[in-house]
């Protein structure tokens, strides 16, 4: 009887070794996966900061527009500057506008996490804006005698031919 025992007893070692080696690995991968899933991931956004600039004379521009994208854009304030926040990280592409000014784009690459400043000169827009060329016509002076009944009189005056109109005396 003793045989049967040892194999019982062998059997339920056998038993609560597979049942101890099971709790440990269960408890490693528990522990190992609370380590992932408790970790924050890495940011996958960053900011541009930047000034947007007249190109001749380095003044900052004020209302321009700068924009990364569908949904992500910003106006530049009295100082010129514009921020732009959760942009991807990675390669962008921005492009800035002013009225009076030329549009640009300007590639930027935006760090995970972290911000990148930005300078964009605009140049003025000088096409559809014509050059006046001429010159002015001087005043003509006209003598007009007419008879009334009884006087003639003799009448100088001066006539802006390009700007008045004058009315005939009745």
């Amino acid at each position: 009887m003793i045989f049967p025992l040892a194999t019982l007893v062998g059997g339920i070692a056998l038993h609560a070794h597979r049942s101890i080696t099971y709790l440990l690995i269960t408890a490693l991968a528990c522990i190992f996966l609370s380590g992932c899933i408790g970790r924050p991931s890495p940011p996958k956004t960053g900011s541009i900061i930047g000034t947007v600039k007249d190109a001749m004379s380095h003044t900052p521009l004020r209302g321009a527009t700068v924009d990364a994208g569908p949904k992500r854009s910003a106006a530049t304030g009295p100082n010129g500057t514009f921020t732009l926040s959760n942009v991807p990280a990675g390669r962008v592409i921005l492009n800035a506008s002013c009225p009076g000014y030329r549009p640009r784009q300007v590639n930027v690459t935006v760090p995970a996490g972290n911000s990148i400043n930005c300078e964009i000169e605009l140049y003025p827009n000088t096409s559809g804006l014509a050059t006046v060329r001429g010159a002015a016509q001087p005043l003509q002076t006209t003598t007009t005698r007419r008879r009334t009944s009884r006087t003639m009189f003799s009448a100088q005056r001066q006539l802006r031919v390009h700007c008045q109109h004058s009315k005939r005396p009745r």
